[in-house]
């Protein structure tokens, strides 16, 4: 099988925490990425990984078709709509802009295939803010969002059923027992000619479908909870990552086997299962206007809107990404001897 483009986009978050001791506190951010089991089974594989995380894809994602033309299949996973529809030029400055919701639905419609994974910012999300629902990319899902929290949180974890032919290209190879995994998103299956339910939640836990395909035009479609390929469209509901601890580690790796095997079902039975080259983008703060750093370890102050937040993280590129929020933020002066940098607002 001839080699595929797999663009992920998502699976990056970052948190901030305030340390209070005594009467004293100050806070940290700190900055993760969550795809590494998913780059890790790709790595040396037929599908080359382009990872994008959820920061750099309101800049980074592109606008115009030419610029999803490279890729054989797109991942959304764990990124609200927001990201993709308020770009700083719309955010910031009131600019029109492509929609790249239409870009991605009319990509996959004329052939690219579509994943989408479970999490909190997939399909409704919670409190309803990853806000798919009735978008142009449900269009091409082969399951549709509820209007609402659709968090399915299971603590005491579950094991999956699998309803799919064994032979199915998206199950095949997957043997023995699927790990627990501790929750997963709602959906509904849409009612449409091809769509397939591989598996789904126990009974005891409503049975709710967790891996779904499907067709949509040409292409294929599937998320997290619902995973597409354009013939089929595949949707997995499940969780791609977790927080730390055995459970949720056996869940990742599940994850990450069942994402290889669905871009395998897309793209023929011969792919190997175990393998990616990781073209990640950290290495663009030149182009940024971020510079260079003089230590591995770096305080960023980042002033916005009134507020300040420090930082205190290792290596400088995640943090002060985060710093710069697509591109928000610039420095304004570097303070070498402090490792530190003071950052305000883009004009």
């Amino acid at each position: 099988m001839a080699r595929k483009n797999v663009l992920l986009v998502g699976e990056s978050w970052a948190t901030s925490a305030t340390h209070a001791k005594g009467f004293d506190q100050f806070g940290s951010i700190t900055f993760h990425l969550g795809a590494e089991p998913l780059v890790a089974a790709l790595k040396g594989s037929d599908f080359d990984l382009t990872y994008m995380p959820a920061h750099e894809a309101a800049t980074g994602f592109p606008f115009e078709r030419e610029g999803l033309r490279r890729f054989d299949a797109i991942i959304l996973s764990d990124i609200g709509t927001n990201t993709f529809l308020l770009s700083p030029d719309v955010w910031l400055h009131g600019k029109p802009t492509p929609n790249r919701l239409k870009l991605i639905r009319e990509w996959t419609r004329s052939g690219g295939g579509l994943l989408m994974m479970g999490g909190y910012f997939s399909f409704q999300g919670i409190d309803g803010r990853a806000r798919w629902r009735a978008t142009p990319v449900e269009e091409a899902l082969p399951v549709s969002c509820l209007p609402y929290d659709d968090r399915l949180e299971i603590p005491e974890g579950f094991s999956p059923d699998i309803v799919g032919d064994a032979a199915h290209p998206v199950l095949a190879g997957l043997e023995g027992p699927w790990p627990l995994l501790l929750g997963a998103n709602e959906v509904r299956v849409k009612d449409e000619p091809g769509v397939e339910v591989l598996a789904r939640l126990p009974l005891e836990e409503g049975g709710h479908p967790l891996l779904v395909t499907g067709g949509f035009g040409a292409g294929s479609r599937g998320p997290p909870i619902s995973d597409r390929t354009g013939c089929p469209r595949v949707s997995w509901n499940g969780p791609v990552t977790g927080a730390s601890g055995s459970t949720r580690s056996l869940g990742r790796r599940a994850s990450s086997e069942r994402i290889v095997s669905a871009l395998s079902a897309m793209f023929g039975d011969d792919a190997q299962k175990n393998g990616i080259a990781y073209q990640s983008d950290r290495t663009k703060r030149e182009e940024n206007g971020l510079g260079s750093f003089p230590s591995r370890r770096i305080v960023t102050r980042i002033h916005a809107e009134s507020r300040s937040f420090v930082g205190i993280e290792a290596p400088p590129a995640e943090t002060v990404k985060f710093g710069f929020a697509a591109g928000l933020f610039e420095i304004v002066d570097r303070r070498p001897r402090q490792h530190g940098a003071s950052l305000r607002r883009r004009p």
